[in-house]
């Protein structure tokens, strides 16, 4: 199974143990959304899919229509999270939202996309303790058409920070104390925005996944208004000239598939970190060690 289908499937497996010695051997594939899949097996290679009567081979059409459905689901996962920037540098937050930059992590599910999946509001709101914010200290909760939203409150009645579960399970979190308007210097500080979105990943994760979202998963970080920008960090000197400073307003990173829950939000998130040090002139993020440890304290 892991060997002779490509692109390959997660499968999971365990052996439950029987009187006189039996066990049985339980598999369990999720739907896979990187379809169509083709069988590798002695020489056999050929794309399969199924209906009422049984397996099928794909002829020319059934195989380039199977390849359009997948690429549909692309454009609809990267449509939503463009759409979402969109209405968030224009400041269409669900909630009255702080002035300056902002700090985007989307989590998309692959099966959001799919009409028949919506969260009951009943589970929903068996989430929303565990829905913190980032970088808050206090929150409050609120139903919303989209799911639920809980805020963390701040300046003049405008939030700081919120998280929003919509009802098919896409997870976006959104943070601007880190660079709003009234601090003081353009920079971000790497160590704090780093550990901040690595403790956000691991508890967002875990409520989707209680609320029993599969995986495949599509991670994005984005950040808005931090042209001019620059990292700060303990760890390194940064020259002050225009080449170590970020050169676009909008940070868009390019997105992390996740296929399996059992991955560190560290393992996840560093890649992308990286992306961030690279669009202010550096190799990598100097905050983990070259065996991807957090070394940063």
């Amino acid at each position: 199974i892991r060997d002779g289908i490509e692109p390959r499937i997660v499968v999971a497996s365990q052996i439950i143990s029987l009187a006189e010695g039996k066990v049985v051997l339980v598999v369990r594939i999720n739907r896979s959304w990187f379809g169509p899949h083709r069988v590798i097996f002695k020489g056999h290679d050929k794309f399969y899919s199924r209906n009422s009567a049984g397996k099928f081979p794909l002829d020319t059409s059934e195989l380039r229509n199977a390849f359009n459905l997948s690429q549909s689901l692309v454009e609809k996962i990267n449509n939503f999270k463009s759409s979402r920037i969109l209405d968030l540098t224009s400041d269409n937050t669900p909630i009255p939202f702080y002035d300056g930059g902002k700090i985007v992590l989307h989590i998309i599910p692959f099966e959001s996309f799919n009409p028949e999946n919506n969260i009951d509001m009943d589970k929903l709101k068996e989430a929303q303790p565990k829905m913190v914010p980032m970088k808050a200290s206090g929150w409050s909760p609120k139903i919303n058409l989209e799911g639920i939203l809980s805020y963390s409150g701040g300046q003049d009645n405008r939030s700081h920070s919120y998280i929003q579960l919509y009802r098919n399970g896409i997870v976006e979190a959104v943070e601007g104390l880190t660079l709003s308007s009234t601090r003081e210097g353009k920079y971000i500080p790497s160590v704090g925005y780093e550990s901040m979105l690595m403790q956000a990943l691991k508890s967002y994760m875990g409520i989707i996944k209680d609320l029993g979202v599969n995986p495949p998963i599509a991670i994005y970080l984005t950040f808005i208004g931090v042209k001019g920008y620059k990292l700060s960090s303990r760890n390194i000197m940064f020259d002050s000239d225009e080449d170590n400073v970020i050169n676009k307003d909008i940070l868009n990173l390019p997105e992390s598939i996740v296929e399996t829950y059992d991955i560190t939000p560290t393992a996840i998130l560093r890649p992308i970190f990286d992306l961030v040090w690279n669009a202010c002139g550096f190799e990598r993020s100097f905050n983990f060690n070259e065996k991807g440890e957090w070394i940063a304290k």
